[in-house]
């Protein structure tokens, strides 16, 4: 990636666009150009050690719903972020996609970690996280990381009763976040998908029920740790 030009980076990023069907009005052409400067810059400085063909597959399988993430329409970093983290974790746990990266059909200089060291490492912030939390933080678990690494092992101790509580208590405050985004938003076409999304109903908006799952897995997440 850091040896990936400004033409290929915006080949990529016109790729994710057309992908996620984000439609550009002659308005929003403007705006749109300084976000995707903003998302370039982001990428080269925080994704340097990635292919732009591991990007490019991350996204397809998020919009495929293969990945626990849902393929909200908007290119921000925080969202970038979002499928990066979710991609990694679906590659660490997928066998046919781990034979794609031993056959080198992607390539990376990066070795693969085991599931050894995956743990090695979770484990590890784990206790970060404890610290983190008893020293009067909030852990912000991005991406759900930990979360999901917890749950998948059964050491969330909650129930399905008490995991749709946390979904219930994150809804109000997810929705107040994005009313705040609304109010500084950077330009029209993005306050206009936040006011979409704002006046959508859970139920039936796959981008706002991700944005409540994750926001309730990170309360859920942060109340566990104090028992710790």
């Amino acid at each position: 990636m850091a040896e990936a030009t400004v033409s290929e980076l915006n080949k990529l990023i016109g790729g994710i666009v057309a992908l996620l069907g984000i439609k550009i009005t002659d308005e929003d052409v403007a705006a749109h150009e300084d976000t995707v400067i903003t998302v370039i810059g982001w990428i080269k400085r925080r994704y340097a050690t990635w292919t732009l063909d591991e990007i490019r597959l991350a996204y397809e399988l998020a919009v495929d719903r293969k990945l626990d993430v849902e393929p909200f329409r908007a290119i921000d970093p925080n969202y970038f972020s979002d499928v990066m983290a979710a991609f990694g974790r679906f590659r660490a746990n997928d066998d046919a996609l781990q034979r794609v990266y031993r056959n080198q059909l992607l390539i990376s200089d990066r070795p693969e970690p085991t599931p050894e060291q995956i743990n090695a490492f979770m484990e590890s912030e784990l206790q970060n996280a404890i610290n983190q939390v008893w020293a009067g933080e909030e852990y912000p678990d991005l991406g759900n990381g930990l979360y999901d690494w917890l749950d998948k092992k059964g050491r969330i101790p909650f129930t399905p009763a008490q995991k749709w509580a946390y979904v219930e208590q994150a809804e109000p405050l997810v929705r107040a976040k994005i009313a705040a985004e609304v109010a500084t938003a950077p330009d029209q076409w993005s306050q206009r998908n936040l006011k979409a999304l704002l006046n959508a109903s859970i139920q039936n908006n796959t981008d706002l029920a991700s944005r409540v799952r994750s926001y309730a897995k990170y309360l859920a997440l942060n109340d566990y740790l104090k028992t710790l």
